[in-house]
């Protein structure tokens, strides 16, 4: 009898599980799932069902005989183990994850923080190639470098060169930027439940470098220049949002609290904070697809001087952005809705309809904070600790001598090589032999590149556990830093 109770319990599970899991946004209704992923997770949810309904049918179907009673009891037995046989066996797959990381996958910070849920608007990459700050900003550059036939440009960030294979080989992104990525947040609806602290992730950069190395260095470090502060404008944008009871941003940092029995002054409550998280830039021209993926331009350009761009881009890219950080933390709090506005320079971008109260007061606007995480310093160490092991030599910080497993054997070629032009030798494995095109390597833990232009999961997993470990430094911090004011 035990045995049909166990049966019974896995095929309700084979039954309403699958539909419960699977149909909803995470699977079905995900945006980012391709057709054909949808079509095969509609197979899955079937197969579940119907391997259920057969596993109660010959858990409770009725013998003639004592050998037929077994029969069907290991027939149930082994109708009811093969979906969850087949889900095990499923994470041998390469490229295969239990689940995405917009909603807490593996190697992102919020595996280790316990975010629940993790929303993600980084759009998906067109043909190898990802969003960037400002679509409109970069087709303005693109303007600023063709003038028409007839005449001349008198623009002094601009040299007199040809730059007419620019907008073909670096078009303007198809993908959403920055903007529409927080258009496309501010449109969906409030949850349910806000959460009590939300913690903003800012990435850009890496694809911007990509298409600015392409330009005058004078007049893409201006560009940087502007695209910082769009950032940082759309960020006070999100901060000004995040007072809005009845916006998604909105945080509800209080609701656990008992506010009748807060003191009379306001200002004695605790401030919630609005944290972003802004990764340092890594250098794109680190990696593999730099070489190898990228067009080689008409002379008197070349890919040498496109490299020392994107090195320079990327340092100028790095102080910009600390500065902008530094004035954005700097920004005066205003007290009224009215100062609110007139504080801002785009005040016309602001929203503020519905702040929370106590007695007749507002309660405490939020602190602005900011954390800045080294992406670019890891994976930097990876690399020369990868070239100094190769070549035996130890440098004086220690890089060359770390244990093999500590680090990652290949650092130039990635796993994962992909179809396209003639790359040289990459598509060529440690004993010689031949690698189809889109066929992987056969250790993707002992390479750091995944593809030309991501790193393996092994490495994205140790950046986010060190992420998220910064993190629970800088809140360990602030949390002693409120006691002592509190409690002097």
């Amino acid at each position: 009898m035990l045995g049909r109770i166990l049966l019974t319990l896995d095929s309700l599970c084979l039954i309403f599980g699958a539909p419960i899991a699977d149909y909803s946004h995470t699977h079905m209704f995900n945006p980012r799932w391709p057709p054909h992923a949808k079509f095969h997770n509609g197979q899955t949810i079937s197969l579940s069902v119907l391997l259920g309904l057969t596993t109660l049918y010959y858990t409770w179907r009725k013998p003639d005989t004592p050998l037929l009673r077994r029969e069907y009891m290991r027939m149930a037995a082994i109708l009811g183990s093969v979906y969850w046989l087949s889900g095990l066996s499923a994470i041998l797959y390469p490229g295969t994850m239990g689940l995405d990381p917009e909603f807490g996958g593996p190697g992102f910070p919020q595996r280790w923080l316990n975010c629940d849920p993790y929303i993600s608007f980084v759009p998906l990459c067109d043909e190898g190639k990802g969003g960037v700050v400002s679509n409109a900003l970069f087709n303005t550059s693109q303007n600023r470098i063709s003038p028409p036939a007839d005449k001349l440009s008198n623009d002094d960030a601009v040299p007199h060169l040809d730059y007419s294979w620019l907008a073909e080989h670096y078009p303007i992104p198809a993908s959403q930027d920055l903007l529409r990525q927080i258009d496309a947040f501010l449109a969906t609806p409030q949850p349910q439940r806000p959460p009590r602290e939300t913690l903003w992730i800012f990435n850009f950069g890496f694809w911007d470098i990509w298409n600015l190395a392409a330009l005058p260095r004078k007049l893409a470090a201006s560009v940087i220049d502007t695209q910082a502060q769009h950032i940082f404008s759309n960020i006070e944008h999100l901060y000004q949002e995040s007072r809005n009871n009845i916006s998604v941003a909105f945080s509800d940092y209080y609701r656990d609290a008992n506010l009748t029995d807060v003191p009379t002054n306001i200002r004695t409550l605790p401030r919630p904070l609005f944290r972003i998280f802004i990764p340092r830039l890594f250098d794109i021209s680190l990696t593999p697809g730099f070489e190898s993926a990228r067009f080689k331009p008409p002379y008197p350009h070349n890919k040498a001087e496109q490299m020392r761009n994107a090195a320079f881009l990327t340092r100028h890219w790095d102080v910009t952005i600390q500065d902008m950080m530094d004035v954005w933390l700097r920004l005066p709090e205003p007290e009224t809705k009215t100062d609110l506005l007139s504080s801002i320079e785009h005040s016309d971008l602001l929203v503020v309809k519905g702040d929370r109260q106590l007695g007749g007061s507002d309660l405490p606007l939020a602190r602005r904070d900011v954390i800045a995480y080294d992406v670019f310093g890891y994976i930097l160490e990876l690399i020369v600790e990868g070239q100094l092991r190769e070549v035996d030599v130890v440098d004086n910080n220690g890089l060359g001598s770390k244990l093999a497993d500590k680090g990652f054997s290949e650092v130039e070629k990635p796993c994962l090589f992909q179809p396209g032009p003639s790359k040289g030798d990459e598509n060529v494995t440690a004993d010689g032999a031949i690698r189809n095109s889109g066929e992987p390597c056969e250790s993707s833990d002992d390479h750091l590149f995944w593809t030309e232009f991501t790193v393996s999961q092994r490495a994205i997993d140790e950046v986010g556990k060190r992420a998220a470990e910064q993190l629970k430094r800088h809140t360990e911090m602030d949390v002693q830093w409120l006691k002592k004011v509190q409690h002097p």
